[in-house]
């Protein structure tokens, strides 16, 4: 059998390793984790759509927000991974739907759709590279 000061000593670090796991946005471990503690994501029956299309100028439309008013940003990706935003706008929305074009972007150079709401939180479109 182990000493009080042993048991103390286990439990104050599994504690501290937990406590440093729920601090990074980690999960516990399945086993650590209560059945009723377990709880779906606010959005997991719900998805926002945002797409990043150009032909000749860019267009970004968006799908399925429950917000009627929406900022949408279109940023230019580097290689060094910083972004530099390109044209920004608050939307408002039809239908949780919305649609923006915009200015001709720069050939050869990589961009991605951005949007916020506070219903929807951030969405991202997949990256586009701009051929001419």
């Amino acid at each position: 059998m182990k000493k009080p000061r042993t048991w103390q000593l286990l439990v104050l670090v599994a504690g501290t390793l937990l406590g440093l796991l729920a601090g990074l946005g980690l999960s516990a471990p399945a086993t650590a984790a209560a059945p009723s503690s377990v709880s779906a994501a606010p959005n997991a029956s719900y998805a926002a759509d945002l797409d990043l299309r150009y032909n000749g100028k860019f267009v970004v439309k968006g799908e399925g927000y429950k917000a009627k008013k929406v900022y949408v940003k279109v940023v230019r990706i580097n290689k060094n991974g910083k972004n530099y935003v390109v044209a920004h706008k608050h939307l408002p929305t039809h239908n949780g739907n919305f649609e923006w074009s915009g200015k001709k972007l720069p050939c050869g150079k990589t961009y991605q759709a951005h949007s916020y709401s506070y219903k929807d939180d951030w969405d991202s479109s997949r990256t586009l590279q701009v051929r001419c």
